[in-house]
This record gives structure tokens, C-alpha cells and sequence, in this order.
């Protein structure tokens, strides 16, 4: 029995000696890979929208009264200055004769006080010569001093009546110019009782009904929608604000209608509204795409699939997203007996900065200096970026050295010298720097830092750093 149990314990420690030496032996990983491709990206928003003409006015009235007559129905095709409808005009054609009364009696009143100015012209031209008369008279004592003074009296009476006249007949003339006044509004509202269409277009809405009455006491009541031809035509639509960056005026469209599904319209982006829009915490902005419409197949009101092409390239070095998204764990390089890559981010960001320089006539002593001196300020983060085994600490340690370049720009360029390196630089920050990672000879992962460019989420465009044979790991086999 002893023996037995002897037996059984040796071969228990055997088993668990050979497990530990399994248990360290570095596992062999397969990796999954990718190669670039040439081809054409394309990249479109995906909207919903409606169509819109690219003129709409509500007409409405500013007279009150019953509709007499309308002159046009749903459909109608009108020109600006068409007659659309009218609505009675008896009382203010009526106020109208009444006003022409009045101002030809006023007319007549303003006349006879003329004749009563020239009647107290008369007076007081003959008051005035026997005044001067009587004064000569006393100068020779040929006559009193209370003769004088009624003379006088009755010179002054003269003069007074002759500007009461006057006043009386400003007073007339100003009754005219009122009643001439209530003239012109009483036919400015005759002329409210004509409705018409104040552009060429299609009548899209008819509001109102023969013998209907009107009322515009407060406001203007729409009587009739008025559209413009609809051989031209809008697709509003609202784009969030997370989209609103990749869509520019002019760009593509693309949109169906449910009514026509085999057939497929274009237009461009004609206007991007600045105002937001926000409905349940979410923000959007109006879009108008403008398109031809010259068979008026196209309605207003129908819902619309809008696709918006970000942009559209041919000719292209392609891979797939999942190379963009795959990053190794400090185990994979622990496996392969290596946990360093060489690696020098402020060496791959500086050659884009160098010919910029080189650009701007830069001499080469002076941008060397600059290298240097970001190189030196750098160089702790530069080597957590060439460290693998530290990957979370990447891009913090990545946007410390980008720091250090804003700072290093602003201490080291003249202001006219910074804005002409931001206009260079704004075209390089349309790309993206970043890692790919390569199953290199001997299935060791090398690091390959590569430029991207635009991307439609399931391929990226490849500017450079990757040839056709590179394989670039997308993820592990199982």
C-alpha cells in the first residue's frame, strides 16, 4: 500500500513540473492581417429632409369685407400683378364720394376767403392813405388829434382783419390737406379690396371661400399660399452638430423619393444656417440643398433620403479601420522576448515642421536650433512614446510634446512668421500622425509610425509610411 501511494505521489509532482514549464513557455500568437489597396472613398451623410420651394409667401389681406370674387383655385398658375381676388368695396367707395364732397366744398369755402383777403387788402390800403393824409393835416394844424387817433383806430382795425383773414384761409387750406389725406388713405384701402399675386408662381393654398368675410382688425388673415415654379426646388434638412464640421456650401448631394424609388436626383448644399436648432438636448442646423426639379416631378412636402458627400476621391492607398483601431498589449511584446520598439515621435513630427521651414526660407542653422531645442524639451515623453510597455501613457505624453511645440512656436517666431506657419500647418493638421503596428520577419511586431488621411469609417486613406507588402495586424487569431 505504501508503496503504492509512493508511486501515485511521484507521478503527481511529475505532472505538475510539466505544467509549470508549460505555463512559461511563451505562448505563440497568429496574428490577423491587413494590406493596402488602391481604390476611390467616398463619404456621405446620411439625412432625412423634406422638399421645399424656393419661394413661399402667405398673401393676405389688409381690407375687411365680404370675398365678391375669386379669380383663382388650388393650382392656378399666376403671374405677379394677377388679380387673385376682391372683396367688397361699397363702404369705402361710399367714404371715397363723401371725401370728394367735402374737399369741394372746402375748395369753395377757401375761395371765398381769397375774395375776403382781397376785401381786407382793399380796407386797409385805402385806411392806410387817409391815415397818411390826417397826419399831414396835423403836422398843419388843419385838423385835431382826436380825428387823428380814430384814423389811426381804423388803420389798425384794417390791419388786423386782414391777417384774421389770412388765418382763416391757412386754416382752410389745412382742412384741405387733411380731407386730401383721408382721400389718399380711403383709396390706398379701395385698392386693399384687389388682391394679387405679388410674384410669378403656383397657387399652393386657397384659405378662403366666396361670399367669406374678412377681418383684419388685428391682423392680416392669409388668404392664399404662393410658391414659387417649382423647376427649382430646396431639400431642407437638419444635420447634428457632431456632422456639421464635414459639410461645406457646394458640396454633392444625392436624395430618392419614396414616390419615384428607381430614380435618383442630385443637388448641391446651397446654404448652412448659422441659428441652431435644439429638440430634446439635441442641437442640429438647417441645411438647403438646391436642385433642378424641370419636370415639377417633385412636390412640395415629400420626405426626402438625403445623402451629403463629405468627399469623394479616386485613386487612393486604402486599408481597412480595423488597422486603425488595433493596439497591442505589453504581453504581446513580452512573449516575443523584446518590450522596446525604436521608436522617435519628435523625430517624425519634426520632418513635416522642417519643410515648412524650408517653405518659409528658414535657414538651416536656425531650424536645426529648433529641433534641438524641442528634442531636448521633449525628451521624457519622447521615450514613453517609444516605450510598448507603456501604451496607456501615450497620448498624454503625446500632447505634452505638442505643448511644447506651441510654446517652443510662440517664444521662437516673429508674429508675422507664427501666422504664416499656421497657414502652412493648417493644411498638415487635415492629416493624422499615428501608429500601425507591423508583423515584421520572424512574426515580431514592428511599430510604423503612417499618415492618414480621410476615411469613410470602413477604410482609411494612407498618405504615406506603409508599402504594398506591409502586413499590418488588424487583431489575434484565437
Amino acid at each position: 500500500m505504501r508503496c503504492l501511494i509512493l508511486i501515485q505521489t511521484l507521478v503527481f509532482l511529475v505532472l505538475l513540473s510539466s505544467c509549470q514549464k508549460l505555463e512559461n513557455t511563451p505562448r505563440e500568437l497568429t496574428f490577423e492581417t491587413v494590406t493596402t489597396k488602391t481604390g476611390s472613398l467616398e463619404s456621405a451623410i446620411e439625412l432625412t429632409g423634406a422638399v421645399k420651394p424656393t419661394v413661399e409667401i402667405l398673401v393676405g389681406s389688409e381690407a375687411s369685407g365680404r370675398v365678391n370674387e375669386l379669380f383663382v383655385d388650388f393650382n392656378s398658375v399666376v403671374s405677379a400683378g394677377d388679380v387673385l381676388a376682391t372683396i367688397d368695396s361699397t363702404n369705402i367707395k361710399s367714404q371715397i364720394r363723401r371725401l370728394n364732397d367735402q374737399i369741394l366744398s372746402a375748395e369753395v369755402n377757401r375761395k371765398i376767403q381769397l375774395v375776403s383777403i382781397e376785401r381786407a387788402q382793399t380796407i386797409l390800403e385805402n385806411a392806410k392813405i387817409r391815415l397818411e393824409r390826417e397826419k399831414d393835416l396835423y403836422d398843419q394844424n388843419a385838423t385835431s388829434l382826436a380825428v387823428l387817433e380814430a384814423v389811426q383806430r381804423e388803420f389798425d382795425l384794417a390791419v388786423a382783419d386782414l391777417k384774421l383773414a389770412e388765418i382763416r384761409l391757412a386754416s382752410r387750406d389745412s382742412s384741405i390737406n387733411q380731407l386730401n389725406a383721408q382721400l389718399d388713405e380711403a383709396k390706398t384701402n379701395l385698392s386693399h379690396t384687389v388682391i394679387k399675386s405679388p410674384i410669378d408662381g403656383i397657387v399652393a393654398d386657397k384659405r378662403i371661400e366666396v361670399g367669406q368675410t374678412v377681418q383684419s382688425n388685428f391682423n392680416s388673415p392669409e388668404l392664399f399660399v404662393i410658391t414659387s415654379d417649382l423647376s427649382q426646388i430646396f431639400i431642407e434638412s437638419e444635420i447634428p452638430e457632431s456632422e456639421i464640421s464635414n459639410v461645406n456650401v457646394g458640396d454633392l448631394a444625392r436624395f430618392t423619393i419614396e414616390a419615384f424609388p428607381e430614380r435618383f436626383f442630385t443637388g448641391k448644399v446651397k446654404n448652412i444656417r448659422i441659428q441652431p436648432q435644439e429638440k430634446n438636448g439635441l442641437v442640429t442646423y438647417t441645411t438647403i440643398v438646391e436642385a433642378q426639379n424641370p419636370y415639377a416631378d417633385l412636390r412640395t412636402g415629400m420626405t426626402v433620403n438625403l445623402q451629403i458627400i463629405a468627399f469623394s476621391k479616386t485613386d487612393l492607398t486604402l486599408i481597412s479601420t480595423d488597422a486603425d483601431r488595433f493596439s497591442p498589449s505589453p504581453d504581446m511584446f513580452n512573449s516575443q522576448g523584446d518590450s522596446k520598439v525604436e521608436y522617435d515621435y519628435v523625430k517624425i513630427m519634426s520632418e513635416p515642421i522642417s519643410d515648412i521651414f524650408d517653405e518659409m526660407g528658414f535657414n538651416p542653422e536656425r531650424r536645426s536650433l529648433f529641433i534641438k531645442k524641442l528634442t531636448e524639451k521633449s525628451k521624457t515623453d519622447n521615450d514613453i512614446v517609444g516605450d510598448v510597455t507603456r501604451l496607456f501613457e501615450h497620448q498624454p505624453a503625446k500632447y505634452r510634446i505638442h505643448q511644447n511645440l506651441n510654446r517652443l512656436l510662440k517664444t521662437t517666431l516673429e508674429e508675422t512668421e507664427l501666422i504664416e506657419f499656421n497657414s502652412h500647418f493648417a493644411e498638415y493638421k487635415k492629416t493624422r500622425q499615428t501608429d500601425f503596428w507591423i508583423n515584421g520577419e520572424g512574426e515580431k511586431i514592428e511599430r510604423r509610425s503612417v499618415r492618414l488621411g480621410v476615411s469613410n469609417g470602413d477604410y482609411v486613406e494612407v498618405i504615406s509610411g506603409l508599402s504594398e507588402s506591409d502586413k499590418v495586424i488588424t487583431g489575434i487569431s484565437p
